[in-house]
């Protein structure tokens, strides 16, 4: 083998170990055969925080396993109780991607989640709201969602962003005696929503 076709082959291989090894940089798809798709926001050093918001009234919310809410694992979840919240003050998950990835405008910031059997005298889908942020700072929510149900029976929401961003908050608020939980399964920085 000629050198020339050597070096290539190092070349081509080291590339693929080191995309390998940042994590893949916040793009893997997570579908598992559903009719749409999600790009994880996880990936090399990303982070989920929670924020359950009981001091600003929420009673009785709480976030647990957030972690699983961006693990690239549709099968996954983290648990989200808001048995009484107003709107917008609902716990809440976000999920940032590792440091220097930012995502275009014109992507779909989206979630695929489980709403609750009993979810309350509230439409379940509608208790769930999207934001995104960029550097810690708020870029915007969603006021026109796309939304459907996956052929594995996740509900997806999601909008078309505006502007960049790097980290995507959702947030569940505006229940009424909802009494069991909401499983957020995977939160997306881009996403094709279910035909």
């Amino acid at each position: 083998m000629d050198i020339t076709k050597l070096r290539g082959w190092s070349l081509a291989l080291g590339c693929a170990l080191l995309g390998s090894c940042l994590g893949g940089g916040g793009t893997e798809d997570v579908g598992g055969g559903s009719a749409g798709e999600c790009a994880s926001i996880t990936g090399g050093a990303s982070h989920v925080t929670k924020n359950d918001n009981a001091g600003a009234g929420c009673l009785g919310c709480s976030v647990s396993n957030e972690q699983m809410a961006a693990d690239g694992d549709l099968s996954t979840a983290a648990s989200v109780n808001a048995p009484n919240s107003f709107a917008d003050q609902g716990p809440s998950i976000r999920a940032t991607a590792q440091s220097g990835i930012v995502f275009p405008a014109g992507q779909v910031a989206a979630v695929l989640f489980t709403p609750p059997v009993a979810g309350g005298l509230n439409p379940p889908a509608q208790a769930v709201t999207i934001a995104t942020y960029l550097s810690g700072t708020f870029q915007e929510s969603g006021s026109s969602y796309l939304e459907g149900t996956e052929s594995d029976g996740l509900t997806f929401k999601g909008f078309v962003t505006s502007k960049p961003f790097d980290a995507v908050e959702i947030m569940v608020s505006d229940t009424e005696a909802a009494l069991a939980p909401w499983s957020i399964n995977e939160i997306c920085s881009d996403a094709t929503p279910p035909q």
